[in-house]
């Protein structure tokens, strides 16, 4: 560990090649921190008990990111996740996965608002399409019930 003289911050280098800079407490990861993984990715946020909890960031190295809460060291609750392709997600998550409440954006193609399950439209939505369609009602794994 180095010390920058700050009380309870630390730059830790791992044996994998990732790094943390942040606050500690009784040598946890703890407060506000940076973790940088050695494959170029990185968390920016807050941490308790060692694990990524409360609200951060995860920036991925391909340009994708996720801004949001964090339980546990598991993306969970309310937060947005952006791909590089342009795809977001904005709504409630359940490990990391699209499950409650959200709005997924496929540009060019729909915006769909409503419920999610397991990572798909379920219950109640409404699908927009760029050409003015809509379709609106009950969802199933992913298909409108008709």
């Amino acid at each position: 560990m180095i010390s920058s003289g700050m009380e309870n911050y630390a730059i830790i280098n791992y044996k994998n090649g990732n790094r943390y800079e942040g606050e500690l407490n009784n040598d946890l990861r703890e407060g506000q921190g940076t973790l940088f993984y050695s494959d170029g990715d990185r968390y920016e946020g807050e941490w308790k008990n060692d694990k990524r909890h409360g609200f951060g960031k995860l920036l991925l190295a391909n340009g994708s990111y996720y801004e949001g809460e964090w339980i546990e060291d598991y993306i969970n609750g309310f937060g947005k996740f952006v791909y590089s392709s342009g795809v977001t997600y904005e709504g409630d998550f359940q490990d990391a996965i699209y499950h409650g409440v959200g709005i997924l954006t496929k540009p060019g193609h729909w915006i769909h608002n409503g419920e999610f399950k397991d990572g798909l439209p379920d219950g109640q939505g409404i699908r927009f399409y760029p050409d003015g369609k809509e379709i609106d009602g009950e969802w199933y794994e992913g298909v409108i019930d008709i």
